[in-house]
């Protein structure tokens, strides 16, 4: 296993949060996702929208990258549910890895780094969408207990992507299980 720290983003990670996302997207896409819409991401264009989204101080996003041997191989973002009634509900808007941080329990510690987070903000549970047709994905959090609770449709940039919601009723069952 490679060195590797989970760490809150800063805005000079911007341009490397830019480029983890989309060439997680299209590591891991290919074939779920349209072609079309993977030849659309544009990095540079991501980049500006993750400088905004980071200087936002009001912004109660949190965001975080992996670090692996000193460069910026994963990244994920979590905060308030957007779509719960629930109040005490977290959850994990984003967690993309490069294939190369894949299978070396990195996504595991920035899945919980996130979930501690949240905790410690007074969130009580917590729920991710993914993909439905993203088996890899859905495999690792029902590994980490997550339950299978809805199915939807993710709308991005045009396209309508099918997607399930995953629930971890109390992220501190998470953190004891995988700690």
């Amino acid at each position: 296993m490679e060195f590797f720290t989970v760490r809150r983003a800063k805005l000079k990670d911007a341009a490397d949060i830019a480029r983890v996302r989309i060439t997680a997207w299209r590591q891991s896409y290919g074939g779920i996702v349209p072609d079309e819409l993977l030849k659309k991401l544009n990095i540079e264009a991501d980049k500006l929208r993750v400088e905004a989204a980071l200087a936002d101080a009001a912004s109660k996003t949190l965001r975080f990258v992996v670090e692996t041997d000193g460069k910026i191989t994963g990244m994920g973002a979590c905060g308030r549910a957007r779509e719960a009634a629930d109040d005490k509900r977290g959850e994990i808007y984003a967690i993309y890895l490069l294939d190369e941080a894949k299978g070396q329990g990195i996504g595991r510690n920035l899945m919980c780094e996130m979930a501690e987070q949240l905790a410690a903000n007074g969130y009580t549970s917590l729920q991710l969408n993914v993909l439905e047709r993203n088996a890899p994905a859905r495999r690792f959090y029902e590994k980490l207990g997550g339950k299978l609770v809805k199915t939807g449709v993710f709308k991005y940039d045009g396209f309508e992507l099918p997607d399930v919601t995953y629930v971890w009723e109390d992220i501190g069952r998470l953190l004891k299980a995988h700690a």
